[in-house]
C-alpha cells in the first residue's frame, strides 16, 4: 500500500517514525521532536523517484513527505523510507528533514 498523509499522521501519533541509520537533520538545526510534531500536519506524500547514475532507484522504499508544524508554524520536507518492523507494522525511517 502506498504511503498517504493519513498514514504518516497515524505513525507520528503512535511512535512509528524513527531516525534512519544515516539521519542528518542535525545539519539543518532541526530538532527531532520538531519533525515528529510536524508529521502530524502532513499535507503531501510522494514517492522518491531519484535514481543512481546507473538508473536504479536511489531509495526504492523512499518517500518525500511535506509537513506543516501545527502549533509552531513552519513547513518541512522529510525524506524517509517506509519499511516493516519485526512485527510487520509499517515504520517510517527518516533520512533527513529540513525547513522549506
Amino acid at each position: 500500500m502506498p504511503l498517504s498523509c493519513d498514514h504518516v499522521r497515524s505513525m507520528a501519533a503512535s511512535g512509528r517514525i524513527r531516525p534512519g541509520a544515516g539521519y542528518h537533520a542535525r545539519s539543518h538545526a532541526v530538532r527531532w521532536e520538531t519533525l515528529i510534531a510536524a508529521c502530524t500536519g502532513c499535507y503531501s506524500v510522494a514517492p522518491d523517484h531519484r535514481t543512481n547514475p546507473d538508473g536504479s532507484p536511489k531509495h526504492p522504499n523512499g518517500y518525500v513527505v511535506l509537513c506543516r508544524h501545527r502549533t509552531a508554524g513552519g513547513r518541512y520536507r522529510i525524506d524517509a523510507d517506509l519499511l516493516k518492523d519485526a512485527s510487520g507494522r509499517d515504520v517510517l525511517f527518516v533520512a533527513t528533514g529540513f525547513p522549506i
